[in-house]
């Protein structure tokens, strides 16, 4: 089994904090934050652009990534690191990660891995969990740095440790593997399975991978976890029929979880299953003949 690990993420929107402006701008700005929170992105676009070039931080940043997806405006890279580099060089992180990323990936600007790692390292400086990531995988790759799989596993963990799922799933996955830190399968399962929680679809297929393996040999704990899964869709649409076999599997091997999970699933009909009365009566049954 392969794990995916994936080394990078674009910021989104980003709404601005009305807060922070001064108060002849808050009008219209809290205009364009409200037509971005609707999607009326050529309505955003016309009001924040004015605030942009008059030197708003969050109008620029916005603007930079209206032009960078094309929202509301035709995309346009070049644009986009112009109003990036506006706002970055006023500070804002994000600006600063997402600059960096347009460096890294020569959208709009000649490629530069040096420059990127400069606007990452700044930005991550404010504590830029996407920055931090971005900035382990410069060094996994090696791309304008020497290849260091333990400054990789240093900067994925600064990002795991902040949420950023996936930071959560690289760094799994470099425990999985023993890239850059002691091999330790387990450990690297509870970071890609936080990943998985999130909704990350990578890390959903790694987490999946390796409970199934499992599972096929026999461990009941893995039978049920890939029941789970199968059901909530973490590999796609499935057999429901087929995603039950899992938690029979693990139940008849004693796995009180999964002998409660079947109790529920006959009584209430859940995930396409038809109701079975007897089969939810024995399921209970041997819930209880556990004294649970």
């Amino acid at each position: 089994m392969s794990l995916k690990i994936v080394k990078r993420l674009q910021v989104s929107l980003m709404l601005a904090f009305l807060f922070l402006l001064v108060p002849a701008n808050a009008g219209r700005l809290e205009d364009g934050s409200a037509a971005l929170e609707k999607k009326q992105y050529k309505k955003a676009h016309a009001l924040l652009l004015p605030l942009a070039k008059k030197g708003n931080v969050f109008a620029q940043y916005n603007v930079a990534v209206m032009y960078a997806k094309g929202l509301g405006v035709t995309k346009n890279d070049v644009e986009a690191v112009k109003w990036y580099k506006k706002a970055a060089e006023q500070g804002d992180a994000n600006a600063q990660a997402n600059l960096g990323l347009m460096y890294e990936n020569g959208r709009g600007v000649k490629q530069d891995y040096n420059k990127a790692m400069t606007w990452y390292q700044k930005s991550a400086k404010q504590g830029n969990a996407i920055a931090q990531n971005n900035i382990g995988g410069l060094y996994f790759s090696g791309s304008g740095v020497k290849k260091d799989d333990k400054k990789a596993v240093e900067w994925y963990r600064k990002a795991a440790k902040q949420g950023l799922a996936i930071a959560q799933n690289s760094l799994g996955g470099m425990y999985v593997k023993g890239w850059g830190v002691k091999k330790d399968v387990n450990k690297g399962l509870e970071w890609v399975m936080k990943a998985a929680k999130q909704g990350l679809p990578d890390a959903q297929k790694n987490v999946f991978s390796l409970y199934y393996e499992d599972a096929k040999l026999g461990n009941p704990g893995s039978m049920h976890n890939v029941a789970y899964m199968c059901f909530n869709g973490w590999i796609g649409k499935q057999d429901p029929k087929k995603c039950l076999l899992w938690y029979e599997k693990a139940g008849e091997n004693g796995f009180e979880p999964s002998k409660k999970a079947l109790a529920e699933i006959y009584e209430q009909g859940l995930f396409g299953i038809s109701k079975n009365k007897k089969k939810a009566r024995y399921w209970t049954k041997q819930m209880k003949s556990k004294g649970k």
